[in-house]
C-alpha cells in the first residue's frame, strides 16, 4: 500500500514512523495535563467497605502527539478531534514541502486544542479538512487498521486521549498487549475492541505485566459515559506475577456513568479481588450497564485448607493458598443494569456478586465449578452500598453448576448468609429470586443451593433442582447450628414477610453459611421441582 502512497503523505508517514517530528522541538509536544482529567475523590472514601477497592490509578503517560499521528488508520475518531485535526494540519503542511513548518504548527495547535477538548477555551480554528489530506488519511488507514503486538497501554492511552469522545481503537486480531499500567478510557463513548469482533481465541489479549499492576483496564472515570469494551481478552497474569492484597479488580468499569457496555470479553485470573468490577459511583449514580456474553474466570483461590470462608476473623491456615486469596467473577455495583449471557468459571469468592444495584437483570447467565470451590454462585447478601435496597433487582434463568468442585452456597440471600452479625440494622430487602437452575456434575456438589437469612420480603419462586449433589464437611469455623446440607433453606427469625417456593425449608436460627468445609457427597442428584 505504501507505493501508492501520494510523496507529500509518504514523507509525513515516514517522519512519523521514524520519530523525526517527535523530536524536532525541545517543547516534546507534550501535554499531559497538569491535572487529572478525573478529580473526583475516590468512591465512598468514608467507608470503603462497600464494593471494595475504591483507588483511581495514577495519570496515564501520554506520547507527543506525532508518535501517534501515524496510528490513524487503527482509530476512527471525530474529524473535529485532535488527533484528527492535528493529522490533517501535518498533512496540509507537508504536502506544500514545509516539513519545519508542520513542526510549528503542532506546537501552536496542540495547546489550544487540549483546551478545547477538556474544557478551557479553544483557541484553534475550524478549518475544514483538505481533500487532499482526506485521501491520504484513507490510504494510512488501508496500510495501518489495528495495533499490533509492538504496542502498549501508552499507545492506547495516547489515542484515546488525542481522539477524545466518540473514539473507537482496534486491536489486531492475535494481538499480545502487554501492559504495566491500565489502559484508561478518557471520554464519552469511546471503544476499545479487537478488528473484524472475533468472539474466540484470536480476540486481541491484553496482558498484565506490572509487577504491583492489578488493573488493565479502568473505566470509571467521570466522563466515560457509554463506554465500550468488547471483543478482547484481559489476562490478569495471577499464575505469573502472583497475588496482590487490596487491589483494584482487573476490569473497573462503572462510576459515576450510564449507558456502559462490555460484551463478548474475556476476563481471568485477576490478581486481587474481582475480574471485572461496575463501580457504583459517586451517590450511587451509576445506571444502565450491561455485561453481556461474556467468559469470566478462572478468578481466585480458596485456600488449601479448610478454612475458606469470608468475613471471619478467627483461624488461618497454614495451605498454600491462604484465605483471603478468592476472588469474584462479576461485582455489580451499578443500578438498571443487565448481566445477560455470560459464563463464569471457577470464580471461587463468587460468580456474581450483586451489591443491590437496584432495578438490575441479571439473567441467563452459567456460574461453573470445575476445579476451583466457590463461596457463592450468585451472591445477594452485601449490605452496602445500597443500604440492603434490592428492590427491582431480578435473578432469573441462570444456572449454577457444580460440575466436579463445591459451591458452598448456589444462591445466597441475606447478610446472615455469609456472616455472623446478626443485626437488624443490617437487613436487606425485596428483590427477586426466580427460575434459576442447580445442577451437579458426577463429583461436583453444593453445601447448600439457597440461603435466605436477613432479608426482608425477598421473592423466591421457581427455582429447580436438576440431579444436585450436596454434601461437605462442618467447619471449624462455624458459629451456630446450620441446617443439614440439602437445596434451599430460610431463616424464619430473620427474613420477614418472605414470598417463598414450597421447597425453601425452614432451617431454624442458622447464620454464616459459608462456614463449612469440603468433604464428601451426601444427598446426591437431587431433583426438586419449586
Amino acid at each position: 500500500m505504501l507505493f501508492s502512497t501520494p510523496k507529500p503523505f509518504a514523507v509525513l508517514f515516514l517522519l512519523v514512523l521514524t520519530g523525526t517530528l517527535a523530536h524536532a522541538t525541545d517543547n516534546d509536544l507534550r501535554p499531559p495535563p497538569t491535572k487529572r482529567i478525573d478529580l473526583t475523590s475516590p468512591f465512598n472514601v468514608k467507608n470503603p467497605g462497600q464494593t471494595p477497592a475504591f483507588k483511581v490509578p495514577a495519570a496515564p503517560v501520554i506520547l507527543p502527539i506525532p508518535d501517534v499521528a501515524g496510528l490513524i488508520g487503527a482509530v476512527i475518531s471525530p474529524s473535529t478531534s485532535l488527533l484528527m485535526r492535528t493529522a490533517a494540519t501535518l498533512l496540509s503542511t507537508v504536502s506544500t514541502g514545509n516539513v519545519a513548518g508542520a513542526v510549528q504548527q503542532v506546537v501552536n495547535l496542540v495547546p489550544g486544542l487540549l483546551c478545547g477538548l477538556f474544557g478551557c477555551a479553544p483557541q484553534a480554528t475550524t478549518a475544514a479538512v483538505p481533500k487532499a489530506v482526506s485521501t491520504a488519511v484513507s490510504i494510512v488507514r488501508e496500510a495501518i487498521d489495528c495495533l499490533d503486538s509492538t504496542h502498549n497501554e501508552t499507545t492506547i492511552n495516547s489515542l484515546f486521549y488525542y481522539g477524545g469522545a466518540g473514539t473507537t481503537v482496534y486491536l489486531c486480531a492475535n494481538a499480545v498487549i502487554n501492559i504495566q499500567n491500565p489502559i484508561q478510557f478518557s471520554a464519552a463513548n469511546q471503544v476499545l475492541t479487537t478488528k473484524g469482533l472475533p468472539i474466540g481465541d484470536t480476540r486481541a489479549t491484553i496482558q498484565v505485566q506490572g509487577l504491583a499492576q492489578t488493573c488493565a483496564i479502568y473505566g470509571a472515570c467521570t466522563s466515560c459515559g457509554g463506554i465500550s469494551l468488547t471483543n478482547v481478552i484481559v489476562y490478569g497474569n495471577r499464575p505469573g506475577l502472583g497475588w496482590v492484597l487490596n487491589g483494584l479488580g482487573l476490569i473497573e468499569m462503572g462510576g459515576s456513568t450510564s449507558g456502559q457496555t462490555i460484551d463478548n470479553i474475556k476476563s481471568y485470573e485477576p490478581r486481587s479481588w474481582t475480574a471485572l468490577h461496575l463501580i457504583e459511583g459517586n451517590a450511587n449514580s451509576c445506571s444502565g450497564a450491561t455485561v453481556s456474553n461474556s467468559q469470566i474466570g478462572p478468578s481466585g483461590h480458596g485456600p488449601s485448607g479448610t478454612q475458606q470462608f469470608k468475613m471471619h476473623r478467627q483461624r488461618r491456615d497454614t495451605g498454600t493458598y491462604t484465605p483471603g486469596q478468592w476472588a469474584d467473577g462479576i461485582s455489580l455495583a451499578c443500578k438498571n443494569s443487565t448481566v445477560i449471557g455470560n459464563t463464569i468459571t471457577d470464580a471461587t469468592d463468587g460468580g456474581i456478586v450483586i451489591f443491590g444495584a437496584p432495578g438490575s437483570r441479571i439473567t441467563g447467565n452459567t456460574i461453573i465449578s470445575t476445579s476451583r470451590n466457590l463461596l457463592g454462585g450468585i451472591n445477594s447478601v452485601d449490605y452496602s452500598p445500597f443500604n440492603g435496597d434490592y428492590t427491582g433487582t431480578v435473578v432469573s434463568g441462570n444456572t449454577i453448576n457444580a460440575q466436579s468442585a463445591m459451591i458452598k452456597v448456589g444462591i445466597a440471600i441475606g447478610p446472615l448468609t455469609w456472616s455472623s452479625l446478626n443485626s437488624t440494622a443490617f437487613r436487606n430487602k425485596n428483590g427477586q429470586w426466580s427460575g434459576n437452575t442447580f445442577t451437579s456434575g458426577s463429583t461436583g456438589y453444593f453445601n447448600y443451593g439457597i440461603s435466605v437469612d436477613g432479608h426482608t420480603s425477598p421473592t423466591v419462586i421457581g427455582n429447580v433442582f436438576a440431579a444436585a449433589n450436596f454434601g461437605g464437611t462442618i467447619g471449624t469455623a462455624c458459629t451456630s447450628v446450620n441446617p443439614a446440607f440439602g437445596p434451599a433453606y430460610i431463616n424464619q427469625y430473620t427474613t420477614t414477610n418472605p414470598n417463598v417456593q414450597s421447597s425453601v425449608l425452614k432451617g431454624g436460627a442458622f447464620q454464616f453459611m459459608t462456614c463449612n468445609a469440603p468433604g464428601s457427597i451426601s444427598r446426591a442428584a437431587v431433583t426438586l421441582g419449586p
